[in-house]
């Protein structure tokens, strides 16, 4: 007897982002009212945002600074880069991976990168990166938040942790 094989279309399968308050994640009303209250006084390190639209000259910074391309991945739903000024930083990701949590991950930005731009082609930046090694490095295990305003908190601790530059 032979079995019956089920082909299922990938078009039919676009859910968009889901409604994670079912597992135990946070639904979108929860995570549209959570950074409608952020905190103001971290936008002033915010390096980058995936809800922003940047234009080409900016996203080239951003990268410069970073020292790697950002990967847009459609499972990602909210994506932020905070970098402090004692070159420590937080990425602080959102998506169907993290079953709708916050996750926060520490990282560590270094000067090895000489100060001139990155080239434009990726084959050389990637020879580049090889030669001088990448200025982010994360440098914890990702951290599961439930709350914006704890991650915010976990911020606030990283920052007055390391007082003194390294």
């Amino acid at each position: 007897m032979r079995k019956k094989s089920t082909v299922i279309k990938s078009d039919v399968l676009d859910l968009g982002p889901m409604d994670f308050s079912l597992f135990g994640g946070l639904s979108e009303e929860d995570v549209k009212r959570q950074l409608a209250n952020r905190d103001p006084f971290y936008n002033e390190f915010l390096l980058f945002d995936k809800s922003k639209n940047y234009s080409l000259e900016e996203y080239m910074q951003i990268r410069n600074v970073i020292g790697r391309d950002i990967l847009f991945n459609d499972g990602i739903y909210q994506q932020f880069h905070y970098k402090f000024p004692n070159k420590y930083g937080t990425s602080v990701v959102r998506g169907s991976h993290t079953q709708g949590f916050w996750e926060v991950a520490t990282t560590k930005y270094t000067d090895n990168v000489p100060n001139y731009p990155l080239p434009k082609k990726k084959r050389l930046r990637n020879k580049q990166f090889k030669k001088y090694g990448s200025t982010l490095s994360v440098i914890s295990d990702p951290k599961r938040f439930e709350q914006f305003s704890d991650v915010e908190k976990y911020m606030a601790g990283l920052l007055n942790a390391h007082l003194l530059p390294v």
